[in-house]
Formats: structure tokens, sequence, C-alpha cells
């Protein structure tokens, strides 16, 4: 019975050993993953602030279009005007 008893524990120990080494390996994986996922936001917030910079130059190259297109409408009705 002794026998038994002491192949019973032996048999728990590993059980918990092996559970302590998946545990360590699922955080070891956790940690990768939270890791990755902080690189991911970083590069959209990074992503973000281009795109920010890109619409707010084209809102001013729209502007500047718009400035031009419209002298060119004056300077064509003044020279039309003196025709």
């Amino acid at each position: 019975m002794k026998l038994d008893m002491d192949k019973l524990f032996e048999g728990i120990y590993a059980i918990q050993k092996q559970l302590g080494e998946f545990q360590q390996e699922m955080r070891a994986e956790i940690s990768g993953v939270k890791g990755e996922i902080s690189e991911i936001k970083r590069d959209i917030k990074s992503i973000n602030e281009r795109l920010d910079s890109i619409e707010a130059s084209l809102e001013l190259l729209a502007n500047r279009q718009f400035k031009h297109e419209t002298e060119i409408e004056v300077m064509k009705k003044k020279f039309f005007a003196t025709i």
C-alpha cells in the first residue's frame, strides 16, 4: 500500500511540475503577445500622425490651388474687360 501511495504522490508531483512549466510558458507567451500589441499600437499611432500630416498638407495644397484658380479667374475677367 505504501508503494502505491508513493507512486501516487510521484504522479501528483510530476503533474504539478508539468503544470508549473506550462504556466511559465503561457506567461512568456502572454508577455510576448503584449509586447507585440504594444508595438502594433505604436505603429498605428505613428501611421495616424503621418496621415494627419498628409491631410494637413493636402488641405494647404487645396487652399493654394483655390487661391491660384481665383487669381486666374480675376485675371481673365480683367483681360476680357479690357478687350
